[in-house]
């Protein structure tokens, strides 16, 4: 008799709740893709301004432009010579700098968002996105879509946490590990950890998280919440799909970050306390 089948059960998410918050602890939010892109690898003068009226066209505020470079280390060897590494410094992309410091940045292959005054999804980021990847569509033509990645970076503060243990009832237990344990709890200073989570065939989250000893309060014990969420999956480009997977991932990062806080803890940020 062949063994029986092995059946395993995945329990989806819970839907988030997308109430914002009136204590946001976001330091930075970023939006990658990849691409295949038929252009050199080295973005000219010429791309660049194109990028910069089309993504002003598209609605991203463009202030200024700047080249990104790339350094890469050659050895030279001369007969009897001993080794010698040769760095050069090639020009190969652009930064698109919005009047708010949002930093759109384009290489062959790949056009990222970065953002510190995130608002909300709707009203800020993905318009900023949407510009993004319009500006990027018309200039490079990429032909095949191979990653979309969304990072959220929190910092949660406390000026009195003295202790890593402050955070418990904050962030839930079953992330903290030896901050909630009652021998070392009171001895952690500071501590990382990494967990990766499949959550689909083509989708998968990073959680990255940990209390440290912040300087920019004196040294108070904070916790670094940092949720990286991406798609794999390998289509065609187009500029709504890829808005369309990215609305998906800001959802499933919205989903981790409430799943790792408690809910006293989210009742506080939102101002409802």
């Amino acid at each position: 008799m062949p063994p029986a089948a092995r059946h395993s059960t995945v329990h989806a998410l819970p839907e988030p709740d997308t109430r914002l918050l009136a204590r946001p602890p976001l330091e930075v939010v970023i939006c990658e893709i990849r691409a295949t892109s038929d252009l050199p690898a080295t973005l000219g003068s010429a791309e660049g301004l194109r990028l910069k009226d089309a993504a002003a066209a598209a609605g991203f505020p463009v202030q200024r432009i700047e080249q990104t470079q790339q350094q890469g280390i050659r050895m030279q060897v001369g007969p009897g010579e001993q080794a010698a590494p040769l760095i050069e410094t090639h020009s190969v992309g652009w930064q698109l700098i919005s009047g708010d410091g949002s930093i759109m940045s384009v290489v062959p292959g790949v056009v990222s968002i970065q953002t510190t005054r995130y608002a909300s999804w709707e009203g800020s980021f993905r318009p900023l996105l949407a510009g993004a990847l319009a500006a990027f569509d018309d200039v490079l033509q990429p032909q095949i879509r191979q990653r979309v990645g969304l990072r959220y970076v929190d910092r949660l503060v406390d000026p009195d946490a003295s202790s890593a243990g402050a955070w418990r009832g904050r962030v839930v237990d079953s992330l903290l590990g030896p901050v909630a344990d009652p021998r070392l709890g009171g001895r952690v200073v500071a501590s990382q950890q990494q967990t990766e989570l499949a959550i689909s065939e083509h989708r998968h989250a990073l959680l990255r998280h940990g209390p440290f000893a912040d300087g920019a309060l004196h040294g108070a014990i904070s916790y670094m919440l940092d949720i990286d969420a991406y798609d794999t999956t390998t289509t065609a480009f187009d500029v709504e799909g890829t808005l369309a997977a990215a609305d998906e991932l800001n959802q499933l990062a919205l989903s981790l970050f409430q799943a790792t806080l408690s809910p006293a803890y989210l009742t506080e940020l939102r101002g409802e306390e």
